[in-house]
């Protein structure tokens, strides 16, 4: 038999019938692991939780601190750029649900959810072209809805996003034969040349008598239809293509086509592979650019090499060993997404966060579920499971090794406050621990030494366990279940992660004075110059941090990158390496006035760094106060969405053992990408395989484009 129809035939075997588990251990601190102790902190079931955290803080590859060493401004530090999205249903409504539990003042910082989260509309794409890279500059639209509303609309059927995108079609070739060329004009200031008379005469034909009426037309009792009118729209963008081909200079004319050709290639796809009954996961054996070239018109190349053709994979790090010309993830994850993020946002795509992720996610998600009464163990690593019962198959022990000690034994106090604002910081609070002396450890390590151990026992100290850390740790922790269940060697085996990294930089004047003119504070994605492939202007988090008032020590621009980073011995000086080719040899390219001589491909000015030590670094040393980092440490690593690997996802509640639910944007939680939105999901239903709470169909999206939605809740 082969490895897929085993991946497809072994089935869980059935726990066994029991009253709802009272102790409940949550083995993990990520969004995955607060969204399950949510739950089931909500269920009105009278579980007893206690959250087993490795080191100082919550938060996993969310985490976030603030820098409390003196000069350094208080200011966030991040693992690499975090935005939500307004297609996080199910994840803004826990974050309402959990601010309005904290019950914060009116007046204090971060009242409420919709002051720790603010819509953004403008994102933009880096374009290479003819060896310039040009931002493109994309302001989505809005709407008056808000993400996580109890009454919010649920999803439409896949038909009608069919009907939108053909309709998205038309626009964007009426745009194309707009006569004042303004409708598709190039956001960087050039605008786009008017078609001719004669090829406007042709694809007006093309509108008029095909595209636009498709939608209008069809439904979904008509799929061999729908195939035929796709096929007829090859053909009539075969014609486009022949006319705009000689004119792809004008940048209004080149992008209009990317579009036109990415979204057909798209829309043609689902409709050749049947998703709208077979859904998304068939097309999970190839890779998502595979997948469209098997569809769209054939330019050369144009689209496929365009940064709409690499933005999921840049917005994934779905890089394999992060090396950028190893391109990889699911088709099937990817038209999912992507469906999602065009047409089921609500308020805008982009919700930037107020504050640093660990400050607007999970002090909150804290504070809340220690009202509801979850016991939380900071500096507690659990070293692994143990199976036993009468058929192996129940977790009976949890060995958990202490990594310190609190003065008097007394409860870790984890939350510092920065300008009101209760938030993480960066390391341990060491005038709270009596015990390791040694100050430089850092207990994130999974290498650190730990004091003693001790081992918790099924009856006695927990009845179940949420098992919410990465894939990459289980292969430590939960050995004897991989052992025991083949399915779990199979995801351990294909469901990976990769390395990212991440690059901070405070600067004393703004993008603007720095020359970055196309718009706004933008969230840029597809520099593909550098590993650091995606940039953030953060500079709304400025009055957040705490620095000097003086002319010269407050940024008045944080700059974030972010990207996937190649698998090396030295991940620490992967990243420095990076981070110092970036600032020496292509800040310029988006920054074209930081350079020094300005305009050049030179380096950065060293002195437009704020640097608010006692001893201000020289010239480059000036680096050394900004901010690196490295992740490479299990615990850290993406969640890739490979090709091929869907079927190798185990669902929260089918782990195969008794007492244990699995939670984490690695399980098959009904999206299975890196997002979120996933990991909320997966945590929700880790909640529901175990007091049936919330029920399956409360979870926003979970059966989105399944071809047989599953059942339970």
């Amino acid at each position: 038999m082969s490895e897929q129809e085993n991946a497809s035939t072994d089935a869980p075997p059935p726990p066994p019938v029991s009253p709802v588990p009272r102790k409940i251990l949550v083995i993990g601190g990520g969004v995955g692991a607060m969204t399950a102790a949510w739950s089931l902190a909500t269920s009105n079931q009278p579980v007893e939780l206690t959250v087993l955290q490795m080191g100082w803080r919550l938060g996993g590859k969310g985490a976030s601190g603030r820098n409390m060493t003196q000069g350094y401004g208080r200011r966030i530090e991040e693992h690499g750029v975090h935005v939500w999205s307004g297609l996080y249903e199910n994840a803004f409504r826990a974050m309402r649900q959990v601010y309005t539990e904290v019950g914060r003042a009116p007046d204090a910082p971060l009242a409420d959810t919709f002051d720790a989260f603010k819509p953004h509309d403008v994102i933009v794409l880096d374009e290479f072209w003819k060896g310039q890279w040009l931002p493109w500059v994309i302001r989505m639209p809005t709407n008056e809805q808000l993400p996580g509303n109890p009454d919010g609309k649920m999803l439409p059927s896949l038909w009608a996003y069919a009907s939108e995108a053909v309709r998205f079609i038309a626009l964007i070739v009426r745009g194309m034969l707009d006569p004042t060329g303004q409708a598709l004009a190039d956001k960087t200031g050039t605008p786009t040349a008017p078609i001719g008379q004669e090829q406007q005469s042709i694809l007006g034909t093309i509108v008029e008598s095909i595209i636009a009426r498709v939608a209008e037309g069809l439904a979904e009792a008509l799929l061999p239809v729908w195939k035929i009118v796709m096929a007829l729209v090859g053909e009539l963008l075969e014609v486009v293509w022949n006319v705009v081909k000689d004119n792809l200079d004008d940048a209004g004319t080149r992008r209009a086509w990317i579009m036109l050709n990415f979204t057909y290639a798209n829309l043609r796809g689902a409709f050749a592979d049947n998703v709208f009954e077979r859904g998304f996961d068939v097309l999970d054996e190839l890779d998502y650019r595979e997948w469209l070239s098997k569809h769209a018109v054939d330019d050369g190349g144009l689209m496929l090499g365009s940064p709409w053709a690499y933005f999921m994979y840049d917005a994934e790090f779905a890089y394999v060993d992060g090396d950028t010309n190893k391109p990889d993830i699911a088709a099937g994850a990817s038209l999912r997404t992507l469906i999602r993020m065009a047409f089921t946002f609500k308020g805008a795509l982009i919700w930037k966060m107020q504050a640093g992720m660990g400050d607007t996610v999970f002090a909150p998600f804290y504070l809340a579920l220690k009202k509801r009464g979850a016991q939380f163990r900071f500096f507690h690593r659990v070293k692994a499971l143990h199976l036993g019962g009468l058929d192996g198959r129940t977790v009976t022990s949890v060995d958990v090794e202490v990594q310190a000690r609190t003065v008097d034994g007394r409860e870790y106090d984890p939350l510092v406050s920065v300008n009101g604002l209760p938030c993480w910081p960066s390391g341990t609070l060491w005038e709270q621990i009596a015990e390791p002396k040694d100050h430089s450890i850092n207990f994130e390590n999974p290498a650190s030494p730990s004091l003693e151990t001790y081992t918790l026992e099924f009856g006695k100290d927990f009845d179940a366990v949420v098992l919410a850390t990465p894939v990459g740790t289980l292969p430590h922790i939960a050995s004897e279940l991989i052992a025991k269940e083949p399915r779990w060697q199979r995801m351990v085996d294909n469901v990976k992660g990769v390395r990212t990294q991440g690059l901070q930089l405070w600067l004393k004047p703004t993008a603007y004075q720095m020359g970055w003119t196309a718009m706004g504070q933008p969230l840029l994605a597809g520099f593909h110059r550098s590993d650091l492939n995606t940039w953030a202007d953060m500079s709304h988090l400025g009055p957040r941090e705490s620095w000097g008032p003086d002319a010269g020590r407050f940024p008045l621009n944080t700059t974030y990158f972010t990207g996937p980073m190649k698998t090396t011995d030295d991940p620490i000086e992967e990243n420095k390496r990076v981070s110092m080719d970036l600032v020496k040899n292509a800040i310029g390219w988006i920054l074209p006035g930081a350079t020094v001589p300005s305009g050049s491909a030179g380096p950065l000015d060293w002195n437009l760094l704020v640097d608010d030590r006692e001893t201000p670094g020289e010239g480059e040393a000036r680096m050394e106060a900004q901010y690196f980092r490295a992740n490479y440490w299990p615990s850290e690593l993406f969640t890739l969405s490979l090709h091929g690997t869907t079927k190798f996802r185990i669902a929260p509640g089918e782990t195969g053992f008794h007492n244990v639910v699995i939670a984490g944007d690695w399980t098959e939680n009904g999206f299975n990408i890196g997002n979120v939105e996933a990991t909320t999901m997966s945590g929700m239903l880790a909640s529901n395989a175990l007091v049936g709470y919330p029920e399956r169909n409360a979870i926003i999206g979970v059966d989105f484009g399944r071809s047989v939605p599953k059942g339970g809740g």
